[in-house]
């Protein structure tokens, strides 16, 4: 996942729809997570030894929650996001749930058991009302998942998107409660979706029941509350596990089967294939039930297979090949990270340490403490506990013979980290350990940056964001602002041509209403900056999209065929954005950010000059690629304090403010 910083940690006024988009997003990654544990705890159950039939309300608990996973993958669409499921699935169990929600819950793929149910499940599907008083299930105060639904609707509301049925898949073919009420075009329908959601899984405000059924079903916490019981809850008030017994079936207690063993193999390929069908329903290219129960019988007899045998189903992301999935194309470099621990280890059981970044997000793992030491000192990556730790440096490497080591390199008795990849991983702390888009070792090296350059897809998707927000779906109050903001920079154009204006636009921008426009267009310019580049913002990477806006090199944005191109519309938009940048400067709004953020500005000027026919004129670099490399060492070497200047006098020098 792509979570920059703790979604649930943003401020209700700064979550925007890209922050909707991204808590979507999680909440694919959150079903995702669930369906595997409880399919295993469902199949290690003994069916001939299941007298009140566990087996059938947990398959039946997994199959509602693929429901929740359509709708999850629905909602995504309806706000123009796009759901990636491959991706999504855990690449490996144990994991830890997306977004913080109940932070620190380890999910595991374990063989039914009361401590699974009560510690594992019953926690994942934990109410916000306690309606039942149980002497089994301790309320954890953590954040739960009807929270987090109930936050994302909030913040739907608030905003009132137009949502867009283009790609939404139509639910209505799926024989479970509720799915017919599934393609979201209202806020009310959103509503109606997301709380089918929170009520079949932790039941109503009032009630233990979801209110989907007709009778009303109870919801999947307190089915699975009753297994842990041995008892059915009572219908009515005051509820209790007081009424038939239920008997806790016999169960294989199994460990999951290990990479190389065939059946595990074969059951690994069967569940990515079931994936990427579900990729391809939502692709447009596909039938949902097909792709959601068609593979399940398939699956279901494997399992009961490999139980058979003395394993479970691991449920491994493979390709075609049976090759584990890395992160996804333009995935975050923190992704890269985890996929670079993962390859050191291999499927080798982890040894001392244990693998400690698995099912970790960026903040948890910023934070973790391993062996009583800080993982990481962000900032400095030579002196990170992790890079020493791979590197065999002091404290690490005992079984290499390094003086005074008292812990042995990482990974313990497996060949060393590659010297590449430990690099990145340094690299990836001296720049504050961001989520910014990741290092492709097979794209090619950027004649401007002397570094990989990211997958354009990225950039794409970073000026898409900007121009839903300020253009394409702009609401009428951002649509106030920006004219606010345009009429007062205009005056800048007047300035950077004759100083002796500079006090005009000065008092222009400082005017009440100017002031507040400013600050809350350059709030959401930086969240969007940062919602795709991550925090710190990479220069680099921010130069490398900016170079290519500027020059018309960015690639045609599929999800936008009317209009797929991605350059500067008007040439004197380019300065009027140095205006905006030099006045939240002058204004002291956000004034660090906005002065770095003059680099990017020049950097796609210079560009869009040179480059595109009969703009505007640039001077002092040549129109070729070496032209593009100057461009690009000149926007660094510019000092902070001469940034607003230069952009000024280029616009003095464009030949655009004649007449």
């Amino acid at each position: 996942m792509k979570a920059i910083v703790r979604l649930m940690s943003v401020p209700t006024e700064k979550r925007d729809l890209a922050w909707v988009q991204e808590s979507l997003r999680a909440a694919v990654e959150l079903e995702m997570s669930t369906i595997p544990p409880y399919l295993y705890a469902a199949w290690s159950i003994d069916q001939a030894q299941d007298p009140s039939s566990c087996a059938d309300t947990i398959r039946g608990i997994a199959v509602e929650e693929m429901l929740h996973l359509a709708i999850a993958a629905n909602l995504l669409t309806a706000v123009r996001g796009k759901p990636d499921f491959v991706h999504a699935a855990p690449s490996a169990y144990p994991t830890q749930l997306p977004t913080h929600i109940h932070e620190g819950l380890v999910v595991d793929l374990a063989s039914l058991s009361k401590d699974v149910l009560l510690k594992t499940f019953m926690v994942i599907e934990e109410p916000m009302a306690h309606l039942v008083d149980d002497d089994l299930f301790t309320p954890t105060g953590a954040h739960l998942i009807g929270q987090f639904y109930a936050d994302v609707f909030d913040t739907l509301a608030a905003l009132k998107p137009t949502f867009s049925t283009a790609g939404q898949v139509d639910l209505t073919a799926v024989p479970i409660t509720g799915a017919q009420k599934l393609t979201i075009t209202t806020i009310d329908e959103a509503r109606t979706a997301i709380e089918l959601i929170t009520h079949q899984g932790e039941g109503t405000a009032t009630a233990p029941f979801d209110n989907a059924d007709n009778p009303p079903e109870l919801a999947h916490f307190y089915k699975f509350a009753q297994i842990a019981h041995g008892a059915e809850l009572t219908p009515t008030k005051p509820f209790s596990y007081t009424g038939n017994a239920i008997q806790m079936p016999v169960v294989r207690d199994v460990t999951p089967a290990p990479a190389d063993l065939p059946a595990g193999k074969a059951f690994d390929l069967a569940y990515s294939r079931l994936l990427s069908a579900l990729q391809d329903v939502w692709d447009g290219k596909g039938d949902l039930s097909d792709a959601m129960f068609g593979a399940m019988p398939d699956l279901a007899t494997q399992a009961e297979a490999l139980f058979t045998a003395g394993h479970g189903p691991a449920f491994r992301v493979v390709d075609a090949n049976g090759n584990p999935i890395g992160p996804p194309p333009g995935g975050s470099r923190f992704a890269r990270v985890i996929q670079i621990l993962d390859n050191a280890l291999g499927s080798a059981p982890a040894h001392t340490h244990g693998a400690f970044w698995r099912g970790l997000t960026r903040d948890q793992f910023v934070a973790k403490v391993v062996l009583a030491k800080p993982l990481l000192a962000i900032g400095d990556g030579a002196g990170s506990n992790l890079v020493k730790a791979l590197r065999g440096q002091s404290p690490f490497g005992k079984d290499q013979g390094v003086p005074g080591a008292t812990i042995f390199r990482m990974p313990k008795n497996l060949p060393p980290a590659s010297d590449i990849d430990i690099d990145f991983i340094e690299s990836w702390i001296d720049d504050g350990c961001p989520d910014a888009p990741s290092v492709d070792a097979t794209t090619t090296v950027s004649l401007t940056t002397g570094a990989f350059r990211p997958d354009p897809a990225d950039h794409v998707a970073y000026f898409r964001d900007l121009d839903d927000w300020a253009a394409w779906h702009a609401t009428p109050d951002t649509v106030d602002k920006i004219n606010t903001v345009q009429g007062a920079n205009l005056l800048w154009l007047d300035y950077a041509i004759d100083a002796t204006h500079e006090q005009a636009w000065v008092d222009a921008i400082s005017t009440d209403t100017a002031r507040a426009a400013f600050t809350a267009l350059a709030q959401r310019q930086q969240q969007t900056v940062e919602a795709h580049y991550g925090i710190p913002v990479p220069l680099l990477t921010l130069l490398d999209g900016y170079e290519r806006f500027g020059n018309d090199g960015l690639p045609d944005d599929p999800l936008r065929p009317s209009e797929p191109r991605h350059n500067m519309d008007s040439p004197v938009m380019w300065f009027l954005l140095g205006a905006f940048a030099e006045a939240c400067v002058r204004l002291r709004i956000a004034a660090e950010f906005w002065t770095f953020f003059q680099r990017p500005i020049l950097c796609g000027l210079l560009n869009d000059g040179l480059f595109r026919a009969d703009r505007f004129s640039v001077t002092g670099f040549p129109s070729t690629a070496e032209g593009r490399a100057d461009v690009f060492a000149f926007v660094q070497q510019v000092a902070d304090a001469d940034l607003a200047g230069e952009i000024r006098s280029r616009y003095a020098a464009s030949g655009l403010g004649a007449g």
